[in-house]
This record gives C-alpha cells, structure tokens and sequence, in this order.
C-alpha cells in the first residue's frame, strides 16, 4: 500500500470516528442550549485529528491551524467542523496537494476542490465551504507568492520565522502588481470571512454571502498565475 493510500485509510477512519461522535448527541429540554456531544469520545478524535493534519501535512497548515481554533468544544457544531475540516484535508491529499508537489498545480484539480466546496454549500454546509473556499485561498497566495520570489515567512529577532497570514500574503502580491485590486479585494473578502468562522461562538455564514465566494473563486482560478 502506498504512503498515500495510507494515510487516506487513516483520514476514512478519523471520518467515521467523527459520525460516531454526533451520534452521541445529547438531547436538552432546553431550546436555547448548545447540542454536545460525549466529552471524552470528542477530545480522543480531536487529539487523533490534529496529530493526523501535522503529521500529513504540517503545524502552520490552514487545516491544521483552523482545526486547533475552532474544534474546542465537545459541541454538535463543533464536530461537524472538525468533520469539514478533515473532508477539505482529504481532497487535497487526493489530489497529492500536498507541500512535496510544490513543482506545479493542477488547474482542474483544484476546480474538483471547489465542486467539493459547493457540494457543502448544497448540502447546507456553509461552514465546511468556508473553510474549503479558506484553505485553497491560502494555497493559492502561497504558491502565488513562492513564483514572485515573495517571502512566505516574517524573520524574527529570536526563534523561527513565523508563517505569513493570507492577508498579509494578498497585500504583498497586490503591491508588485501580480494582480488587481479587483482579486485583491475578492482575496480579502474570503479571508475575512474564513476567519470569522474559525473565530469561536462565531455566527452561520451568510448562505448568499457563501455562494458569491465560491462562484468568484470558480471565475478566478482560470486567470491566476499559478
């Protein structure tokens, strides 16, 4: 069996751990309580999870920084995000997206991800398209980025350097002109909207909001220089 098959064996097995969780929904009398799930049974699949998305990919991964904000709690919401996290992890580990294929970039595998993220948007996953819609965006600026010859990192005075975020990756591009202030603007918009839901007790996105999102992402892939 391949590393790769490996670790898609491993990520199937994380995603059925998951369903088993929300499985274990408490019901409540109370309308205005937040649906939980068993605490114990949550926080082994949220360890499993993060150890999963470091290894496979790295620490500073949107998938791994997103999984460490918003999977917190032993909630209904909380589970399903982490689930939406993982199903974003898995199309890019099915793609090879992975950081060792930093060569190139498929055009049409990275269309295959926003038909994943629409998908999510269809099935009234707003959250999970989100975070999909945020994670090819931080992909894109890196790789984007890394062909301008523009630092992916912030030196500093002690330690390691530390990973730019997307939108200080979006203004630095936007400076030297790899694209307009149209894509700037389309970039920020889904920045700040992918870190408003990694933002704990954060609100269901907007549903019209989202699908703009991902219908400026479908037009835009085609014209980036990737």
């Amino acid at each position: 069996m391949s590393e790769q098959s490996e670790r898609i064996k491993e990520l199937d097995k994380l995603l059925t751990q998951g369903e088993k969780i929300l499985a274990t929904a408490k019901k409540s009398s109370n309308p205005n309580a937040v649906p939980e799930v068993n605490e114990e049974k949550f926080h082994a699949f949220r360890i499993a999870a993060l150890s999963w998305l470091n290894r496979v990919f790295d620490t500073d991964h949107t998938c791994s920084r997103s999984f460490v904000s918003e999977v917190n709690h032993a909630t209904v919401a909380r589970t399903k995000r982490a689930i939406g996290i993982l199903q974003a992890a898995g199309v890019e580990l099915e793609g090879n997206w992975l950081p060792a294929t930093r060569s190139g970039i498929a055009k049409d595998m990275l269309s295959s991800i926003l038909h994943h993220a629409q998908r999510e948007y269809n099935d009234g996953n707003l959250q999970a398209a989100v975070i999909i819609c945020g994670t090819v965006v931080d992909e894109l600026l890196r790789r984007i980025c890394l062909k301008a010859a523009i630092s992916l990192t912030n030196q500093q005075l002690k330690g390691r350097p530390a990973a730019k975020k997307a939108l200080q990756l979006t203004g630095e591009a936007y400076k030297k002109k790899i694209f307009d202030r149209t894509v700037n603007k389309q970039f920020i918009t889904i920045i700040e909207l992918f870190n408003e839901q990694v933002t704990t007790g954060a609100p269901p996105p907007d549903a019209k909001k989202v699908a703009q999102i991902i219908a400026s992402l479908q037009k835009l892939l085609p014209t980036l220089p990737l």
